[in-house]
């Protein structure tokens, strides 16, 4: 790894695409990448579980370790346990997505422009750093509560997180598309005004006794 300068060759060259899950699967990947932009150490790594080398065994493709220009590719490299004596641990404890296509009344899965909030935050950033992903059209609405307050899912209780999620979501999509209006309506009223204009963005907020 020490070798690795992330100059993208071994990546330019591999032919096996999967969907890249650090963008929500809205684009692909290869199947040898740098994680994401910043990641520390900025190097490239492979995903064994798809790579054909790593999968097949043999003399199969190999075409990233013949293109690296430092040799820094070992198919036979194996996992390593580090131990280190630290002051301070800090459990990060993470957290699981709703499956949007619980509730088909959103149409999600089915209609191209109805995405969850981690994938608009991904579109949003592409869209801010000049490489979008899709479209952001002009007419958004941030619909909360999906997946929480819902017996149906069960899933009773609030999110905690999507108020301040849409909230952000509605600012920084405003300034990746500097054409968008931002307002916060809530149930009719957003239903409504989403119609009166051409360019805005609406913060729905989800009746809980609804589907």
């Amino acid at each position: 790894m020490d070798k690795c300068i992330a100059c993208g060759l071994c990546a330019e060259k591999c032919p096996k695409k999967v969907d890249d899950t650090y963008n929500e699967g809205l684009m692909k990947r290869k199947a040898i990448y740098v994680p994401f932009g910043f990641s520390v150490p900025n190097k490239n790594l492979i995903d064994a579980s798809v790579c054909l080398r790593l999968t097949k065994g043999g003399d199969v493709c190999g075409l990233c370790q013949k293109v690296c220009p430092h040799d820094a590719i070992d198919f036979e490299d194996k996992p390593e346990t580090l131990t280190f004596t630290v002051d301070t641990i800090i459990v990060a404890t993470g957290y699981d997505t709703f499956d949007a296509t619980r509730k088909p009344v959103y149409g999600y899965g089915r209609f191209e422009n109805v995405v969850t909030g981690l994938q608009m935050e991904r579109m949003i950033v592409h869209a801010a750093e000049g490489t979008p992903i899709r479209p952001i059209k002009g007419r958004i609405a941030f619909i909360q509560c999906v997946g929480s307050r819902d017996e149906q899912v069960g899933n009773e209780y609030c999110s905690r997180v999507c108020c301040v999620a849409s909230s952000i979501g509605s600012s920084t999509t405003a300034g990746a598309t500097p054409s968008a209006m931002s307002s916060a309506n809530s149930g009719a009223d957003a239903a409504s005004s989403a119609h009166a204009t051409t360019s805005s963005i609406h913060i729905i907020c989800r009746d809980s006794s609804s589907t």
